[in-house]
């Protein structure tokens, strides 16, 4: 807390600063002496405590801002990873499916080469392998080999959506105060 209080010279309009245990005082604008009014005093007194709270509740607005924007990355962190894990699962397994399908037709073009050549085991050996390669393509298609990994929980979800709504919150009411002039930028 500052030693000065601001003061209006009552004969100018001035405003002064002077020392808070300041009795009387000469206007540096029209030289005029003066003897401080203990109310001026009290006023000053209390519009220095007034920024000084309003200061402090902007401070602490960017604190819980800070600690909730904390906590929503947490939540973010903790959503995205077995997001991205799925992600690759199904990438590989559409890789799964694509090289089942592949294999699939060269068992089969060489079972037609195999039956043109009269080699009907081996026809059907390929034939039987391209059946295998097409239930592989089949079963990956309909995600059996997929592998489920835990999505966020609901009881997550509400935090998530609660942090959302007090960020909403906090950051108006922060914006707010600093637009209105309710004490100094911070």
């Amino acid at each position: 807390m500052s030693n000065l209080i601001a003061l209006t010279c009552p004969s100018c309009g001035g405003r002064l600063e002077i020392a808070n245990n300041t009795e009387r005082y000469v206007c540096a604008h029209c030289g005029n002496t003066h003897i401080v009014d203990p109310g001026e005093r009290a006023e000053s007194l209390a519009k220095e405590v007034d920024e000084l709270k309003s200061v402090s509740s902007i401070l602490r607005l960017k604190d819980e801002i800070e600690v909730l924007e904390h906590r929503r990355s947490e939540i973010d962190q903790q959503i995205d990873k077995p997001r991205k894990l799925q992600d690759q699962n199904d990438t590989l397994v559409g890789l799964l499916f694509m090289g089942s399908i592949f294999i699939a037709l060269v068992f089969v073009a060489n079972a037609i080469g195999h039956l043109i050549s009269h080699e009907y085991l081996f026809s059907l050996g390929h034939a039987l392998a391209a059946l295998a390669a097409l239930g592989v393509a089949w079963l990956a298609k309909r995600g059996r080999f997929a592998i489920i990994y835990p999505q966020a929980s609901a009881d997550v979800l509400k935090e998530l959506v609660q942090i959302d709504r007090q960020l909403a919150l906090k950051r108006r009411d922060l914006d707010q105060r600093q637009r209105t002039g309710d004490g100094m930028s911070v």
